[in-house]
């Protein structure tokens, strides 16, 4: 959608990779200038590089390609994790906890994808019941979509309640906030109705990365509960012959008396 640059307070320009004046927003401004500080605040020899091929320059980055950056640098062998990390004895205490947590990460991120399927439920309702095939809103149909809008605050919640959905989701939480900041603060037919998109394509990045997630945190969770489960019966089988073995011994003695 075009925007009035005339019109929008919000709104700044920035330098371009090509030495071009480039339109954005303050908050994307913000995050801009937090990459330049992070940079400049490095004193080492450690090099920056821009290959994005556009947008922003960002100050104390090398700009290239991203195939010379790949012909370049990405020219080593990456060495498998089991080759650089030693290995240690196993430790059941630390198994058992590490398979406790990850448990629990599944279900933080079941409920996150449960409270995002509710809300885009609410979303899809608000557009076929009120928003489809009308011209203008009425004063009670857009106090009707604020209220479900402002419903996304539990799904939020449970995002940022926990580091690493936080971490996760915070991209798409970021640009669902700055692009609702640039509709401004009137509230209008058409500002309602670009919010409602922007919240559910938000939201359904979120159901979307829940089941990339839950996906891997199962098959691994499987996979540890195999392995668990093997380590149990070889334990019982080194405790059985060892009674066989003890069994054996007595038997043995009772022989020689």
């Amino acid at each position: 959608d075009k925007v009035d640059l005339n019109t929008q307070s919000n709104i700044c320009f920035v330098e371009g990779i090509n030495g071009e004046q480039l339109p954005t927003s303050t908050a994307f401004k913000n995050f801009l200038t937090w990459y330049e500080l992070e940079i400049a605040a490095d004193s080492g020899e450690r090099e920056y590089i821009d290959a994005t091929e556009g947008g922003a320059r960002i100050k104390g980055t090398t700009i290239m390609p991203l195939r010379e950056v790949i012909e370049k640098y990405c020219i080593q062998p990456v060495p498998h994790l089991s080759q650089i990390v030693p290995e240690g004895e196993f430790d059941a205490e630390k198994y058992r906890r590490a398979y406790e947590e990850l448990e629990k990460l599944n279900q933080v991120f079941d409920n996150i994808r449960a409270e995002a399927n509710r809300q885009i439920l609410r979303l899809d309702k608000l557009e076929n019941k009120i928003v489809k095939n009308k011209g203008n809103l009425s004063p009670t149909d857009l106090e009707k979509i604020y209220k479900v809008l402002n419903k996304a605050k539990k799904l939020e919640d449970l995002i940022l309640y926990n580091d690493i959905a936080r971490t996760l989701f915070q991209a798409p939480l970021m640009m669902a906030a700055a692009q609702v900041r640039m509709l401004g603060n009137e509230i209008n037919t058409q500002n309602t109705i670009k919010n409602l998109k922007i919240q559910k394509k938000m939201v359904a990045s979120v159901i979307v990365g829940c089941y990339s997630v839950q996906n891997s945190l199962l098959q691994i969770i499987k996979g540890m509960k195999n392995e668990e489960l093997i380590g149990h019966k070889e334990e019982e089988g080194r405790e059985n012959d060892d009674e066989l073995g003890a069994k054996s011994y007595a038997g043995n003695l009772g022989n020689c008396q």
